[in-house]
């Protein structure tokens, strides 16, 4: 669910909701709830229980969501605080829900959650919308010391209380690091074929040739254990909607990173990775690591001129606020570099050039012995590579070439463009 979502969930949910305020959108609900099944069919479902109760012919209020609910690809976590929240407004109670976000970034403020908490009186915390609220509770924030302080004052009135202490002490964060830290992406290749015999295709050394590479995910189940990791395992499913997963777990973008790479990959190419999704990625508050940086990389080799400059200019800002360690962004255009067309990164380096140059020479220094001299599009990349390293040399900064990216300059034969490139780019280092 989007932040904007939830805010009008925890609105409709809240004591100060008055149902009287929603009787000018009876119209927009009946063309909502008459809509396919999805988001805005759910809203509609929403408004309707929270002004009557829902569906007047219907024996059971919860009938108008039933179809909703069935759907396979939204998480099971979504799906369980949607069902908690329809139940609240079946039923005509008031509850403060404790995962709504307090910030942008999607996460919630300590003293909020436990305002929130106290308010809600005797009455048992929703299961799931605790356990998202502990994923979301900002640890590092000015409050968690008065946060804590209220807790220990009221331990006896407030339901689960050692849940929330454990979250405010740090403890469900660390668990949570642990557990994601512990994910890798791996890239499998699926073969490309001759177009009359039907054969593998093979290249010169007798190595494959691969069409495209697909993401697969490892280590998800393993360790999941307990509320709140359970959450996190959920990384797939939202009918390409990655609002579900953008606010999980504002802490971190891997866990946001990871989600997009298991949910919206498409098997022909990363086509599924729109504009929209680098961009929320991009935009995300969370600490970045080399497995995020990855989807940096697959922006700059994407075919669409704002993916390209998302990547471009998010890289050269993580990068020069230390957001991002130069080993990490290394790292992660290195883990994907043999998914990505060439031709497109020439571009994007050539962009990244003209935003940072010194940043920019030294990725691709750094990313060149790693590709193969065969590929479509080395020629571009190191057309583009040379160009910089002599404007470079002209100003004085020029970096000295390393003994393995000049053994691999050396490999290159023929008369070829790309020849011409390595031959240049190795004279003007020596």
């Amino acid at each position: 669910m989007g932040r904007e979502y939830e805010l009008l969930l925890a609105f409709l949910a809240s004591p100060e909701f008055d149902p009287a305020v929603l009787e000018s959108l009876r119209p927009l609900v009946r063309r909502l709830t008459g809509g396919v099944p999805g988001p805005q069919q759910m809203l509609g479902v929403f408004l309707r229980l929270a002004l009557d109760g829902g569906a007047a012919e219907a024996s059971d209020p919860l009938e108008s969501a039933r179809e909703w609910f069935g759907i396979e690809n939204v998480p099971t976590h979504v799906s369980q605080r949607i069902r908690e929240v329809t139940e609240l407004l079946a039923r005509g109670q008031r509850y403060r829900l404790l995962a709504t976000p307090t910030d942008d970034r999607g996460a919630v403020n300590p003293l909020v959650l436990v305002r929130r908490a106290l308010d809600n009186g005797d009455a048992p915390p929703l299961p799931a919308d605790l356990s998202q609220a502990l994923l979301r509770v900002d640890v590092k924030h000015p409050d968690c010391a008065a946060a804590l302080a209220l807790v220990e004052e009221w331990e006896a009135e407030l339901p689960a209380a050692a849940r929330i202490r454990l979250a405010l002490e740090g403890a469900v964060r660390k668990r949570a690091e642990s557990y994601l830290s512990s994910l890798s992406v791996t890239w499998e290749g699926r073969p490309a074929y001759e177009p009359r015999s039907g054969k593998p295709k093979v290249a010169r050394d007798g190595s494959p040739v691969y069409a495209f590479f697909t993401p697969r995910i490892v280590g998800l189940q393993t360790g999941a254990t307990g509320a709140e990791l359970s959450v996190l395992a959920q990384v797939t499913g939202g009918a390409g909607n990655y609002s579900f997963h953008r606010y999980t777990y504002p802490a971190s973008v891997r866990h946001f990173a990871v989600c997009l790479l298991a949910s919206r990959w498409n098997f022909l190419d990363s086509s599924g990775l729109t504009a929209d999704c680098y961009r929320a990625l991009c935009e995300h508050g969370g600490c970045w690591d080399s497995l995020s940086a990855q989807l940096l990389g697959q922006a700059m080799g994407e075919r669409e001129v704002e993916s390209r400059a998302l990547g471009v200019e998010t890289l050269a800002s993580l990068v020069a606020r230390g957001d991002l360690t130069f080993d990490e962004a290394v790292a992660g255009l290195r883990d994907v570099q043999q998914t990505v067309k060439l031709n497109r990164w020439a571009q994007a380096f050539e962009d990244l050039g003209d935003i940072d140059p010194r940043l920019a020479l030294d990725l691709a220094l750094a990313l060149l012995p790693g590709l193969e001299r065969g590929r479509t599009g080395i020629g571009q990349l190191l057309g583009v590579v040379t160009a910089q390293y002599s404007r470079a040399c002209e100003q004085g900064w020029a970096p000295p070439l390393g003994e393995e990216l000049i053994g691999w300059l050396g490999l290159f034969r023929g008369s070829s463009q790309a020849t011409k490139y390595a031959r240049t780019l190795k004279e003007m280092s020596q």
